[in-house]
């Protein structure tokens, strides 16, 4: 029987343009640990030298993060900006550049100045 339909060589079209937006969502966040910690280090180099404004200047008891700048919040206090960059930071949610940024503030706010 020639010409006729096979199914096993059928790719739906819906199921081809699913496949193409999951590998474009991959590719344009794809975490590689290796750039995450450079963009970190970097950062964190920025952030000893010229240290940012966290605090707020209507509250001063109330923090803001440096690197969410729609996110201008001043109402967080130290623990949900540490929370916060905690969340940003992690791999897989973000660009590497995000989550490199927020692991950097994190190490800014728990750590000691070297």
């Amino acid at each position: 029987m020639t010409g006729a339909f096979d199914m096993k060589l059928f790719i739906d079209p819906y199921e081809e343009a699913e496949l193409a937006a999951q590998m474009i969502a991959v590719g344009d966040r794809h975490i590689d640990d290796g750039l995450i910690e450079a963009k970190k280090e970097k950062t964190l180099q920025e952030l000893y030298t010229d240290p940012p404004r966290l605090r707020s200047d209507i509250y001063p008891f109330n923090f803001r993060c440096p690197f969410c700048p729609g996110r201008q919040t001043p109402t967080w206090t130290w623990t949900v900006l540490l929370d916060h960059a905690s969340a940003y930071g992690k791999a897989g949610r973000h660009t590497y550049k995000v989550a490199g940024v927020h692991q950097a503030l994190v190490d800014y706010m728990v750590l000691p100045n070297p």
